[in-house]
This record gives C-alpha cells, structure tokens and sequence, in this order.
C-alpha cells in the first residue's frame, strides 16, 4: 500500500511537472490540490475515519484530471486556462509614468530571458515527446483492455503487451530526461525553472513598455478578480470527471439489478 501510495505521489508530481511546462498555472494547480485531494481526504478521515485505500482513490481521481488538464494545455487550450488560472498579482494595469532605461539595463532583462526561454524551450520539447509516447501507450492499452478477448490470438495480444512495456520504458527515459533537464542548468527542478522563466518573461515585458515611446510604465497592482476569473478549469474538469463517474456506477447497478432479475426468473 505504501509503495502504490509513493508511485502515485510520483505520478502526481511528473503530471504537475508536464502541466507547467504546457503553460499550466501553479497557483491553479495547488488550489486544485488542497480541494481535491487534501480537503478530500480529511473530511472522509473525520467522517469515517483512516479507510484503507482512501488516499490512493482520491490521488488516482485527482492524477486523471489533471491529465485531462494537460490535453487541454496541449491541444492549444493553454492560453485560455492560464487567463483562468491567473491570480490577482498577475493582474496588470497601465498608468501614465515618465521613465529612462538605459540600454544596459535592457540588454541584461534581455539576455536572461533569451537565457530561460532557452531552457523552456528545452523542457518543452522534451514534454512534448514524454506526451506523445504516453497518448500512444494509452491507445494500445484501451484497445487491448476493450477488446474482446478473443479477437487477438495469444500471441498478438503478446505482442501488444509487449509494444505497450517498450512504450513504458521510452516514456520513463524520456521523463528522466526532463527531470534532468533543470539541474543542467543549475535549477532544483522543473517548477523552479518555470518560475524563473516567467519572472524573466514579466520583467521584458515591462522593460519594453518603459523603452516605449508612449513613455508608460506597467505596474503590477492587485485588483479583484471576477467571478469568471475565479471558476478554475480543473474544477471544471473535475466536476464533469465526478458526474460521469456517477452515471456509470449508477448504469452499472441498474445493469446488475436487471441481471438479478433475470435470474431470478429463469430460476
């Protein structure tokens, strides 16, 4: 149980890894965190006490909606989810401001972003590979899972299993890769990475609107969100993943009641 436990951990914290690089928001992801699976956890431990097997259901939930976040992010849905995801500090409001830089001071924010988005860049390929090697490993096995068991002889369904370990083995090389990637460059890991790489993105940013010739300064200042703003996508995802599990248990049983009956009457 623990060791199920600690490679669901890994799980969890490889998917946030892809999520951020894919232009996922960090903040968005550890609120969906402490909702889904910290707040989970311990309503049901309070209710009902330590059930076995609780946190590896709540994690698994969780893991399968932020995967479901990643297609999004990687479909080219990621500008629109960080739009949602986004906190009141990164809020920006322009206000009329006189303001010399001098050329030096530009070219350093500059090189450091050319610097980080380098990096990213990097992470990104990387993350796209681990991405489509996990979208073909999971093809294979919804085909073999779904199949009936007499469509594939034993030694093509051999082969598909086998196809499906090699795809496993590619998939962990290339996230070894990825994890790699940060300490190349002097970084603890992928989210201390992109991080940096924001922050060096906002500060260009703001760098060419004061060598502008409008002369306007960008000030970062906090303003309330709406309540649009706030309906976070993984909510959303969660949400829609909750009440399909609903229908399908609620199908699964009237499905089973209709087979009792049947039995019954036969009997």
């Amino acid at each position: 149980m623990i060791s199920s436990d600690n490679e669901l951990r890994q799980e969890w914290n490889r998917t946030v890894d892809q999520v951020l690089i894919a232009g996922g928001s960090l903040e968005e992801v550890t609120e969906f965190k402490t909702i889904e699976i910290t707040a989970k956890v311990s309503e049901s431990i309070r209710k009902n006490g330590n059930e076995p097997g609780l946190f590896a259901q709540v994690l698994r939930f969780a893991i399968e909606v932020l995967k479901e976040f990643l297609d999004l992010l990687m479909r080219g849905g990621g500008k629109e989810a960080s739009e949602k995801g986004r906190n009141d500090n990164d809020l920006i409001h322009e206000t009329q401001h006189t303001t010399k830089v001098s050329e030096a001071e530009y070219n350093q924010v500059r090189v450091e972003f050319m610097r980080m988005d380098s990096i990213h860049q990097n992470l990104n390929r990387c993350n796209r590979k681990v991405y489509a090697l996990q979208k073909q490993k999971k093809s294979l096995q919804e085909l073999l899972d779904t199949s009936p068991h007499n469509l594939f002889k034993r030694k093509e369904r051999k082969i598909m299993e086998e196809r499906i370990a090699g795809l496993q083995r590619q998939i962990e090389m290339a996230r070894i890769q990825l994890e790699a990637i940060p300490k190349w460059h002097g970084f603890a890991d992928v989210k201390s990475v992109e991080a940096a790489y924001r922050a060096s993105k906002k500060a260009l940013e703001e760098m060419q609107v004061k060598m502008g010739d409008t002369g306007r300064k960008t000030i970062i200042e906090s303003k309330p969100m709406t309540q649009k703003q706030k309906i976070s996508i993984l909510k959303e995802l969660a949400a829609k993943r909750a009440e399909t599990q609903q229908r399908d248990t609620k199908k699964r049983g009237k499905e089973h009641g209709r087979e009792e009956m049947l039995g019954a009457e036969i009997g």
